[in-house]
């Protein structure tokens, strides 16, 4: 949690949301695959923030998949070919 709000200490409102989710999840509101899925467009622009000890593997069961990461990330010509 420190580490989702610490890279988002300019703008408050992606860890709000995230929050929001997590207590969505809490009271059955959410199932845990609209969770991976939610946080995954909240963390789009720093995927890292899904991994690790504290990452969203923490808050989901294990048997829950975790995202991929967006191919957008690792734009090259070679994997956009219209582009190249």
């Amino acid at each position: 949690m420190r580490r989702i709000r610490g890279a988002y200490a300019d703008d408050e409102r992606p860890y709000q949301a995230f929050l929001q989710t997590l207590i969505k999840f809490r009271n059955k509101q959410f199932s845990a695959e609209e969770v991976v899925q939610k946080c995954a467009l909240l963390f789009y622009d720093k995927p890292h923030l899904l991994e690790g000890e504290d990452g969203l593997e923490t808050f989901v069961p294990k048997t829950c998949k975790l995202p991929k990461p967006s191919s957008w990330f690792s734009w090259s010509p070679a994997v956009h070919h219209r582009f190249g």
